[in-house]
């Protein structure tokens, strides 16, 4: 697995090293009725005290099945690089796929989705690989929440939030309907759209 991340780390490392500006482009009311989001970014992911905040790297490739329930079909990965340490641990990689993906217009072209964390790896200098992952801060059959904004350039840069949860949230979860704050990116582009 450990190969597996390596590689699709530096496939998209590849990817993005190109654009230094997010360039968003969003489609809503033409293209599939479903919601979907896409895209793949650097930026800040808050962490447990005291470190409180991660660079992070971040993939997320989903579509709903239908726009009632929400329910979805995708995949998701993510690398933090974590300095100081956490638990010894300064790096960490965790996917899995998208159970729910809700994308809305108003008030901007975003999407909220929820997913279940299948694999992790955290590693750091001095301590073994850990794949069990940190009980109740990162570990398989954890939960994960996000919310991704696309703005248009060059008014403003692409955004997101993303936080685990103790178990996946079902697509009725009211964090899938919230405008929570998000986080400038640094670097890449993600993609929303609302289905017809």
């Amino acid at each position: 697995m450990r190969r597996w991340l390596t590689v699709v780390v530096f496939t998209l490392f590849a990817v993005l090293a190109v654009p230094t500006l997010a360039l968003a482009s969003h489609s809503n009311g033409q293209g599939p009725a479903q919601d979907f989001l896409s895209g793949a970014a650097k930026g800040p992911v808050p962490i447990p005290p005291p470190v409180n905040f991660a660079a992070g790297h971040f993939h997320t490739n989903a579509q709903a099945q239908d726009n009632v329930t929400n329910v979805a079909t995708g995949q998701f990965w993510t690398h933090l690089d974590v300095t100081p340490s956490l638990f010894g641990y300064t790096q960490a990689d965790f996917d899995g796929h998208v159970n729910c993906v809700n994308a809305y217009t108003v008030p901007a072209n975003s999407a909220n989705w929820s997913g279940t964390i299948e694999n992790v790896l955290l590693t750091g200098p001095g301590v073994p690989d850990n794949s069990a992952g940190i009980p109740g801060v990162l570990a398989p059959g954890m939960g994960v929440i996000s919310r991704h904004v696309d703005e248009s350039p060059p008014t403003s840069a692409d955004s997101a939030l993303g936080f685990t949860t103790p178990a996946p949230i079902p697509c009725t979860h009211p964090l899938l309907f919230a405008p929570f704050n998000t986080l400038p990116i640094t670097q890449g582009n993600l993609i929303t759209h609302r289905g017809r």
